[in-house]
């Protein structure tokens, strides 16, 4: 910089990129190349991807480096958008003055480009032969070609007149023959133009045959590598959910056609001895073949919906299906994928699978759902009043004999374990955490509280302690919901007290976004029916009415109008407009008629009296500006209450009443701010 000459200005061109495809768990490289030094005026490139070479042309740049949206086919009029799976990742640039001396030095030497060097007969041949295992490879892409690949599956039973043959040799290598073209070819192009054609084809092949759809089965059975890229590492949801299906399909097929092949017979054909000592049928090869991808599941989790699916799917068909995948153990790894945790002795395979979930994007949070549908199907086949037994037993014997199926030791103590610092059972935590699949969580839930030993603690505090009344990451919602199924199937007499109690403390001043979810579980718990209460129905009647007391001013000045008008037109139907039918009417000579009117008329006195005391608490004592909109709603409650107050009446509620009404505290200049 110090040199006074003037220096020619330091540019640099673009000569190579290195391109990612794929995502944070998975993927490959490959790159673009500038050919230099050249003799041309145009800039020539080529791609390098493994054993692939070929030019590329630099004006398809942007969609082949950028990333970011990609836009496919027409959808009603627009366009279906996507995120590219592919971007640069490194960029390599060479000084303009270098390359111009390259350029020179070559067209001195009076020598072609690119340049040619002599190779040997051995290498030459060599590449020959890729050459040609490339052109076989591109004509396997060939639109034609997959066209006839589908017919020929279609067409290969008009042989026989509409029927598969006795040996049924040439329908199983029509089926290998088009199975293997959807590995290598339908299933992995862009868009997939060819793959949904194939598949119904697929699927009406093994629809009007059990045997091909044995064949269909057995030729994975045979590849499990194929249906570990088809089922998990495939990036098209489209092939993964017609992979699964069609495997429930052909199941279902042989199921009910071939039983003989299926695998489960009556006891009095087929002994499980025999199985065990036998050759494995479709049923149990099928369920040890995806047993075998159990081992990455966890770095494909955007294919849990599809594995877990086709695995809810099997436990769904039948007893011995569910105890086949107990067996291999799925009931304890869904009860450890869910509950993993990192304060936790876990796996390291869980240990990773946490680390792959913490590096999801919160807009694309990962599927539980049929993890969750798993696991209740599979805890729903077993029996927990029985007696359990070792890990390694197999149980198939006993579904074969259609006797109940106990849990294994290990399953149990999964079943059984909390947090020693909070006693809230881990599993019921971790579920409604991940709010998903609220059906199944809830007869996760239901099936605990009805356990042989008494869970009932334990989900009380894993329920109790995630309705707060802060802002958490975790919203109230779901639990507020399971904070309803335990108070109607919990067998404690005071579980709904204690659980309604619990919410009134936290909605009397909630501070989170959950206001419409608290005011939804006080509705919903009115009508709730509870078998276990200890309570007659005029008894929680005047207890619900005295925790309207409680929760209402804090709903009443919820910050979203919504909640507030709600709150307020459900305390007027639910507390003021009995307690002012009551006070109405002439008193009943009915002693019942009469206790009925006083609860109503005290409940009414009580909410207007808990307003005007949460008003002077939150805004007068403090000397809080409230906005006018916010406090308009618990003082409409408050003038309403008025009517329920005998001035002449010397009782503690109408005086305490009186006195704030008389001294209008709830009014004062400071109170309102316009707006």
């Amino acid at each position: 910089m110090d040199n006074p000459e003037e220096t020619p200005e330091d540019v640099f061109e673009l000569v190579g990129i290195l391109v990612h495809s794929g995502t944070a768990e998975s993927g490959h490289y490959y790159s673009f190349i500038r050919e230099r030094p050249s003799n041309g005026e145009k800039e020539n490139w080529v791609e390098f991807n493994d054993d692939n070479v070929s030019p590329w042309d630099p004006n398809q740049m942007e969609n082949s480096c950028f990333g970011g949206p990609d836009y496919r086919g027409p959808v009603d009029g627009g366009n279906l958008q996507y995120d590219k799976a592919w971007s640069a990742y490194m960029l390599f640039y060479q000084r303009s003055s270098e390359l111009a001396v390259q350029k020179q030095s070559l067209q001195l030497s009076g020598m072609a480009s690119p340049l040619h060097l002599p190779i040997s007969p051995r290498l030459s041949n060599h590449i020959a032969m890729e050459n040609e295992l490339f052109l076989r490879k591109y004509c396997l892409y060939d639109p034609s070609h997959a066209a006839f690949v589908t017919k020929a599956l279609s067409h290969v039973k008009k042989i026989n007149g509409g029927q598969c043959s006795q040996s049924h040799t040439l329908e199983k290598l029509a089926l290998h023959a088009a199975l293997n073209h959807m590995d290598q070819v339908f299933a992995r192009g862009k868009d997939l133009p060819d793959f949904p054609a194939f598949m119904v084809a697929l699927r009406q092949t093994c629809h009007q045959c059990a045997e091909c759809s044995r064949d269909y089965l057995e030729w994975y059975c045979d590849l499990p590598e194929t249906l570990r890229v088809l089922l998990l590492r495939n990036p098209d949801g489209l092939v993964r959910t017609e992979i699964a299906s069609s495997i429930i399909a052909a199941l279902n097929k042989v199921n009910a056609d071939a039983p003989y092949a299926y695998g489960f017979g009556d006891d009095e054909e087929i002994d499980a001895d025999d199985l065990e000592g036998g050759d494995p049928q479709v049923i149990q090869r099928t369920v040890k073949t995806i047993n075998r991808l159990w081992d990455m599941f966890h770095t494909n989790i955007r294919a849990w919906p599809e594995y877990f699916g086709l695995l809810s799917s099997i436990a769904k068909m039948g007893k011995c299906e569910a105890t086949l995948l107990l067996d291999a153990g799925y009931l304890r790894r869904t009860l450890e994928l869910i509950s993993a945790d990192a304060q936790l002795p876990i796996s390291t395979q869980y240990s990773r699978m946490l680390g792959f979930i913490n590096k999801r994007v919160a807009t694309r949070p990962v599927s539980y759902e049929c993890v969750i549908t798993l696991l209740w199907r599979l805890l729903d086949t077993c029996d927990a009043s029985i007696d359990p037994v070792a890990d390694d037993d197999d149980r198939i014997d006993i579904a074969m004999n259609n006797m109940p199926i106990p849990l294994t030791v290990g399953e149990r103590n999964l079943l059984l374990q909390h947090w020693t610092r909070t006693d809230a059972h881990i599993v019921v935590e971790k579920l409604l955490h991940i709010h998903q699949n609220d059906y199944a969580t809830e007869s996760i839930i239901v099936a605990l509280l009805n356990w042989p030993e008494t869970l009932d603690d334990n989900i009380y505090a894993a329920i109790t302690h995630g309705i707060r009344r802060n802002v958490t990451s975790a919203p109230c919602g779901p639990f507020l919901r399971a904070a309803l199924t335990y108070c109607q199937h919990s067998t404690e007499p005071r579980a709904l007290v204690n659980m309604v109690t619990h919410v009134t403390k936290v909605a009397s001043h909630v501070e989170n976004v959950d206001g419409k979810e608290f005011l939804q579980f006080f509705k919903d718990i009115m009508t709730l029916q509870c078998e276990h209460s200890d309570m007659e129905f005029e008894e929680m009647h005047q207890f619900f009415l005295e925790q309207a007391t409680q929760w209402g001013p804090g709903l009443l000045t919820y910050y979203d109008m919504a909640v507030r008008a709600d709150t307020e037109d459900f305390l007027q139907e639910f507390v003021l407009k009995p307690a002012s039918d009551a006070s109405d009417q002439d008193f009943p000579e009915d002693e019942h008629e009469r206790e009925r009117a006083r609860v109503a008329i005290v409940a009414g006195q009580k909410l207007g009296v808990a307003c005007l005391e949460y008003l002077q608490d939150s805004y007068v004592r403090p000397r809080q500006t409230a906005v006018r909109a916010v406090v308009t709603n618990i003082l409409t409650v408050v003038d309403t209450c008025q009517y329920l107050f005998d001035v002449d009446s010397k009782d503690h509620l109408t005086r305490r009443y009186t006195e704030m009404s008389l001294c209008k505290f709830w009014a004062p200049p400071h109170f309102y701010c316009t707006s």
